[in-house]
Parts: C-alpha cells; sequence; structure tokens
C-alpha cells in the first residue's frame, strides 16, 4: 500500500500542476496521523 501510494503522489504531481496546491491537503492529514 505504501508504494502504491507514493506512485499515485508522483503522477498526480506530474498529471496536474495544480496538484500543487492539493498536495498542502494531503500532507497536512498524513501528517496529523502520524502526529495522533
Amino acid at each position: 500500500m505504501g508504494r502504491e501510494k507514493k506512485k499515485r503522489k508522483r503522477r498526480m504531481k506530474a498529471s496536474d500542476p495544480t496538484t500543487k496546491t492539493t498536495a498542502h491537503w494531503w500532507v497536512q492529514r498524513r501528517r496529523t496521523s502520524q502526529k495522533s
């Protein structure tokens, strides 16, 4: 699962430049998940 999630992140970033801003929401969600 970890490896597939990493591949999807790279595809979204290269596919859509707008994902740069959307990446903020998934980054914040992943950080809160690790903190809690």
